[in-house]
């Protein structure tokens, strides 16, 4: 989930279809099938909570962490992905923390390439 958020503020602001964008994701995935709107809710201030104390560095270097198998790493950088193409065309801000995420990941271009083209 935070992934999504770290995308999101990336431009200073977060749009209402890049919240509900991150709602859906959250309420439509497998993984989060057990989490009512409220704990969604409340992932998605803790993230934004953690990124304002701690900043984009540190938080890249909590996922890569916690986030240790490629599958997980895939999952949450297409969750990131969806909420940057939710207004239509990301901003740079946007694509930059998508880079950040790739590289921090250990993504290669074409599986970016692949979930980009699929979200």
């Amino acid at each position: 989930a935070e992934t999504m958020v770290l995308v999101s503020a990336a431009d200073g602001q977060v749009k209402r279809d890049e919240l509900q964008t991150m709602l859906e994701n959250l309420a439509g995935d497998p993984v989060f099938k057990e989490v009512s709107l409220e704990a969604a809710q409340k992932y998605l201030r803790d993230a934004v909570e953690n990124l304002t104390n701690e900043g984009l560095p540190q938080r890249l270097t909590a996922l890569a962490h916690g986030l240790n198998t490629h599958l997980q790493r895939m999952r949450a950088f297409r969750l990131a992905v969806r909420v940057a193409y939710a207004s239509g065309k990301p901003t740079p801000h946007e694509l930059r923390v998508l880079d950040l995420l790739q590289a921090t990941f250990g993504l290669a271009d074409h599986e970016v390439a692949r979930i980009t083209v699929e979200s």
